[in-house]
């Protein structure tokens, strides 16, 4: 994914409804070439349902929805061959699912998340899903 290797920024919150549960926003933004990436920027709104044995940690299921904006791509002859180019803006919604894991530091308040999960996009243009992975290092307050 070229945003895994592109200058890119995510920056989550997580409010905690009780001791099993949260809800969430996220932003993403793609400084990278914008003829290169297929993800420019996405916003995700997304609810988390916990079963550790420690409130608010441990395994988790998440539900996501999101709006994602960006270009999709057309195959173009280049010098060198066959070269993927972004040029066909789209803005889509998008509803996804995800697993993961959240560890929790009490003395130090650091949070580790490990996310795997994708979302199906529904938008003219753009891609048929999302990936949501991730492996995230958060602070409680």
């Amino acid at each position: 994914m070229a945003y895994l290797l592109d200058a890119a920024i995510k920056v989550e919150y997580e409010y905690f409804l009780n001791e099993w549960s949260s809800i969430g926003l996220a932003g993403f933004f793609n400084f990278g070439n914008p003829n290169e990436i297929m993800f420019r920027t996405q916003l995700l709104a997304t609810y988390r349902l916990y079963f550790g044995r420690q409130p608010l940690t441990g395994f988790f299921i998440e539900g996501n929805f999101g709006i994602t904006s960006g270009k999709s791509n057309e195959e173009r002859i280049m010098r060198i061959g066959f070269r993927p180019t972004f040029d066909n803006p789209y803005t889509a919604f998008g509803l996804g699912i995800g697993l993961g894991w959240k560890f929790y530091i009490p003395k130090s308040g650091v949070t580790l998340d490990l996310l795997s999960g994708f979302g199906r996009m529904f938008g003219e243009n753009s891609f048929d899903f999302y990936p949501r992975l991730g492996l995230c290092v958060g602070k409680r307050f």
